[in-house]
């Protein structure tokens, strides 16, 4: 017998094992599957509210507080459309990581329940910004986070998703509905 011809009664006799096989199970009787409770929503993310510090991989994040609207002193400059609504959050970040931490506010976004996201405004109408920086070891940085967004979305979720540290899960906080 060629070389070739063995591979080709071999394929073929696999290939007829897996069809008997595959008739065999289509004609076994089944059983119910095993019920199984549904993985949480939540699974591989940290998850808060505000004003409750959310901790992941030595980076805890609070959402210390939520504003509907801008202060006083920026009403001039920042307005809002009537279709539209503001949200500003004030944010802190503490660093236990062990080493400096570098913080991205540009990844700092807010969800609706429809999980469309939104980035924060250039400028903030409440408190100092949350600019682009590094923290030290043990240290901590605050500051304001503002978004405009359409008046209809609810749901809303502040996510934070730094991939620049080892074991990082994304940090969700719930906001409250108006």
């Amino acid at each position: 017998m060629r070389p070739g011809l063995i591979v080709m009664t071999a394929l073929a006799a696999g290939a007829f094992e897996g069809v008997a096989s595959a008739q065999t199970a289509a004609t076994r009787p089944t059983t119910a599957p095993a019920t199984t409770t549904a993985p949480a929503a939540a699974e591989g993310i940290r998850q808060g509210k505000v004003a409750e510090p959310v901790e992941s991989a030595g980076l805890t994040l609070t959402v210390v507080r939520v504003s509907r609207e801008p202060e006083a002193r920026w009403k001039p400059i920042i307005r809002i459309a009537e279709d539209q609504k503001y949200v500003d959050l004030e944010i802190l970040l503490e660093n236990k990581t062990g080493g400096a931490l570098t913080y991205y506010p540009s990844l700092m976004k807010l969800k609706d329940s429809e999980d469309q996201e939104y980035g924060h405004d250039a400028m903030v109408g409440v408190g100092q910004p949350l600019e682009f920086g590094s923290v030290p070891h043990g240290q901590r940085v605050r500051g304001h986070l503002s978004y405009t967004l359409p008046k209809a979305v609810k749901g809303l979720r502040f996510t934070y998703s730094f991939e620049g540290l080892r074991g990082y899960l994304p940090i969700y906080i719930n906001l409250p509905d108006e």
